[in-house]
């Protein structure tokens, strides 16, 4: 039998690796923790925020009529003038056009002549104080000035002078007249719509 004192020595070298080993590892951990840390700071600036401008633009006659009177029952030698004054309100530079958004003949459209000019002063109450700046259409036949789709979007647009840069208004005076000359043309109409568009520049 093997003396109880010998066997003391072979039980304790074990006990020993083990704490060895469990030692290095926590010593590790602590290392790793210890790399983690760091001190740090920031600044920041206070939110920007980011709004469009826009383009808006209204007349005086928006969904009526320019002439009210006077357009039916033409004969050679008839004629008429109307203004219609345009505002535009938008916080954008623009450029304004004007086109027939309608247009529509059965005959007339071939004889019927327009003058369309811009320019300031004067409503569609009354042309008194009108100044003209630029003409649009000159003494063209309707078929002419917009005939086969012709000045029918803002791209194919007539367009005189006005690039709003803010609030601004212009007045358009048009006058039609059916040449005394006329011979053709009898029982027939021609249908014009006009609208004005702004875009931003």
């Amino acid at each position: 039998m093997i003396p109880r004192h010998s066997l003391r020595p072979v039980r304790r070298l074990p006990l020993v690796a083990v704490a060895v080993v469990l030692g290095f590892l926590g010593s590790g951990a602590l290392v790793w923790q210890a790399s983690q840390a760091a001190y740090s700071a920031q600044t920041s600036v206070t939110a920007n925020t980011f709004d469009s401008g826009g383009v808006a633009i209204t007349n005086e006659r928006a969904g009526q009529l320019i002439f009210t009177s006077g357009t039916s029952n033409l004969a050679p030698g008839d004629s008429g003038t109307r203004c219609v004054e345009v505002t535009y309100s938008g916080s954008l530079a623009a450029q304004v056009k004007v086109y027939a958004s309608t247009y529509a003949s059965t005959g007339l459209g071939q004889y019927l002549v327009l003058t369309l000019e811009e320019g300031t002063g004067g409503d569609h109450a009354s042309c008194a104080g009108f100044t003209a700046t630029s003409t649009l259409i000159n003494a063209q036949t309707a078929d002419t000035a917009f005939g086969a789709g012709a000045h029918s979007s803002f791209a194919t647009g007539y367009y005189g002078t006005w690039s709003p840069t803010g609030t601004d208004t212009r007045t358009y005076r048009l006058t039609y007249s059916l040449p005394m000359a006329t011979t053709g043309g009898s029982g027939t109409d021609v249908e014009i719509a006009f609208s004005w568009a702004a875009q931003s520049t």
